[in-house]
C-alpha cells in the first residue's frame, strides 16, 4: 500500500529549500546595504575632515594678516631719505610679508629672513667647546660599556649604583659586594697625573660615609676602549695618591680577585638597599652643583 508524500498541514522538502533560499537572500542584502552604509558614513567623515582643513587653511592666512596689521598701523608718507635712514625692510623681509598677507604657505625647510648662512664665528672660537661636548660624549659612551659589563654581577650579592653624589661630584658607579667596597669611572682614554689625587679624596668621602667599615674603599679606571688592559696599580712614585687602572674585559675580575675579607653579606646588601631609599622625606646634604671631568689626553 503506497504511503503519502506528506501528511495534511505539513510542509514539503522544496518549500523548505525556497524558504531557506529566501532567508539567505535576505540576509545577503541586509549585509550589503550594512556595508553601503558604513562606507558611506566614512566617506561623509572624510568630507566634513576635509571641509574643516580647508576653512583652517584659508582662515590661518586672514588672521596673520589681521594681526599684522593691528600691530603695523599705516605708514605716513616719508621722502626717500628719510625711509632709508630708519631703516627700509629689505627684500626678503618684503617678500615674506608679501607671502602672509596673500595667504601663500611658506616653504617648509626655508631659512627665514635675516639669518645668515655664512660662518660668523672661526674655528679657534668653537674648537675649545666643541672639545669638551667631544669629551663628554666619549665619557657618556665609555660609561655605558661598563654600565653594561657591571649588569653581570649578581643582583642579591652586588649593589651597583650609578652617580652617587660626594663633595658635590657625582661618582658614576658606586659597587658594594662580597669582596669589598668601590668606586669606579669609566674612561675612553688615557688620564693625566694631576688627576689622580681626585680619586684618592673620593675613596676618602665613601670611606667616611661608612663608619666602622674596616676595609679600604678601592678606586678603579675602566679604559672602555681597550678592553685588553690588564689591572695595575696606577700611582707616582714616593706619592700616596693612586688608582686601579684596567681594561674593560677585566673588570669583573678585578673587582672578585681582592677576596671576601672585607666584603658584604646577602643581608648586608639587602639592609643597604632598603636604606638607599628613594625616601622623599629626607633633607637633600650634597647637592651636584659641579662634576669631576677627567683629563683625557
Amino acid at each position: 500500500m503506497a504511503i503519502a508524500a506528506h501528511t495534511a498541514g505539513g510542509h514539503s522538502t522544496v518549500d523548505v529549500l525556497i524558504g531557506i533560499a529566501v532567508l539567505l537572500w535576505a540576509l545577503a542584502a541586509a549585509a550589503l546595504l550594512i556595508g553601503w552604509l558604513t562606507r558611506f558614513a566614512g566617506r561623509q567623515r572624510r568630507a566634513q575632515r576635509t571641509s574643516m582643513r580647508r576653512a583652517l587653511r584659508a582662515r590661518v592666512p586672514r588672521l596673520h594678516a589681521n594681526a599684522a596689521s593691528a600691530q603695523d598701523p599705516a605708514p605716513t608718507p616719508t621722502s626717500t631719505t628719510e625711509a632709508a635712514s630708519r631703516g627700509a625692510p629689505s627684500k626678503a623681509a618684503a617678500e615674506s610679508s608679501a607671502a602672509t598677507a596673500t595667504g601663500a604657505a611658506p616653504v617648509v625647510g626655508e631659512m627665514p629672513a635675516g639669518v645668515s648662512a655664512t660662518a660668523r664665528l672661526s674655528s679657534e672660537t668653537l674648537e675649545p667647546l666643541g672639545q669638551r661636548v667631544d669629551n663628554s660624549r666619549r665619557l657618556a659612551v665609555a660609561r655605558a660599556r661598563l654600565g653594561e659589563v657591571l649588569t653581570a654581577l649578581p643582583g642579591d650579592r652586588w649593589f651597583v649604583e650609578r652617580n652617587v653624589v660626594f663633595a658635590a661630584h657625582p661618582i658614576p658607579f658606586l659597587i658594594l659586594g662580597e669582596t669589598g667596597v668601590f668606586a669606579l669611572w669609566g674612561a675612553p682614554g688615557p688620564l693625566q697625573w694631576r688627576d689622580l689625587p681626585f680619586y684618592s679624596e673620593m675613596a676618602a668621602h665613601i670611606k667616611m660615609a661608612l663608619p666602622g667599615y674596616a676595609g679600604p674603599v678601592h678606586a678603579g679606571i675602566c679604559r672602555a676602549f681597550e678592553p685588553e688592559v690588564q689591572p695595575r696599580w696606577w700611582c707616582r712614585s714616593g706619592e700616596p695618591d693612586g688608582a686601579w687602572m684596567m681594561g674593560l674585559d677585566w673588570v669583573i675580575r678585578w673587582l672578585e680577585h681582592f677576596g671576601p675579607e672585607h666584603g658584604l653579606g646577602a643581608t648586608d646588601i639587602e639592609r643597604l638597599r632598603a636604606r638607599a631609599g628613594p625616601h622623599w622625606g629626607r633633607p637633600v646634604t650634597d647637592i651636584p652643583l659641579s662634576a669631576h671631568i677627567p683629563t683625557i689626553n
